[in-house]
């Protein structure tokens, strides 16, 4: 094809709404199914895939069989503000960067107006929010770099889900509003674009996230005991 690459932009992506699982999906199952093909069969050639619709900030990576990371969808953040419980956004505008001979896309820079300092909406008043990159610490956009920080947010610590979660709603939440069953969707949603795949991995994203909060518990707990024998020992000894 003569080197040729390809984007791809729509209004929507295949997958689910990070911000409402109940939400119907984007794609029926059938079409879904054959545009995640195509985008497997000619990922080598599709160089980005551009969408919206959501009115938040995320992204979507495609698997092969072999669940290695071959393509990335970017979704952007309306210009639409929202002030809805769970859902609410700043207006975004986004400028990418790109190589002019391959067509790879090299970064991007995120601008927002925060209504919270600027309540009329000024149209002046737009802010760079951030750069992709710098804000991820990544050399390049591939759909392995995105895979990686997508694996990070499975960390119920993680400072790249942090990062994430406020872009996601255009500085309108924070992370401490993200409690577990968000996360899990957050990361159901960059990872599963399958529907069906998608509700399976939130129950079971739900137990593996569960589990690795525990032993947080669990240690806690034995620390108070420790403490409390030492305690216990210790007024014995006066006595």
């Amino acid at each position: 094809m003569n080197k040729e690459t390809v984007y791809l932009v729509s209004h929507m992506c295949p997958g689910a709404n990070e911000r409402d699982q109940d939400e119907a999906p984007t794609f029926q199952d059938d079409y879904s199914a054959k545009y995640l093909e195509m985008i497997r069969r000619f990922a080598h050639i599709i160089v980005g895939q551009f969408c919206g619709h959501l009115h938040s900030d995320t992204f979507r990576i495609v698997y092969d069989q072999h669940k290695k990371p071959v393509s990335w969808m970017m979704v952007a953040p309306s210009l639409t503000p929202n002030k809805s419980p769970g859902v609410s956004n700043n207006p975004g505008l986004r400028l990418y960067k790109f190589n002019t001979n391959s067509g790879h896309i090299l970064d991007y820079t995120q601008y927002y107006i925060d209504l919270e300092s600027s309540p009329n909406g000024d149209p002046d008043d737009w802010r760079i929010e951030y750069n992709l990159t710098h804000y991820y610490g990544l050399h390049n956009i591939t759909p392995k770099t995105l895979h990686a920080i997508a694996e990070t947010f499975q960390d119920d610590e993680s400072a790249q889900f942090d990062r994430y979660i406020e872009a996601n709603s255009v500085r309108q939440f924070k992370p401490k509003d993200c409690n577990l069953e968000c996360r899990r969707a957050q990361y159901c949603a960059v990872t599963e674009l399958d529907y069906g795949r998608f509700h399976s991995c939130v129950e079971t994203a739900a137990e593996a996230l569960s589990g690795s909060v525990r032993p947080r518990g669990h240690e806690a707990l034995f620390a108070a005991s420790v403490l409390l024998t030492v305690v216990v020992l210790t007024l014995r000894r006066h006595h």
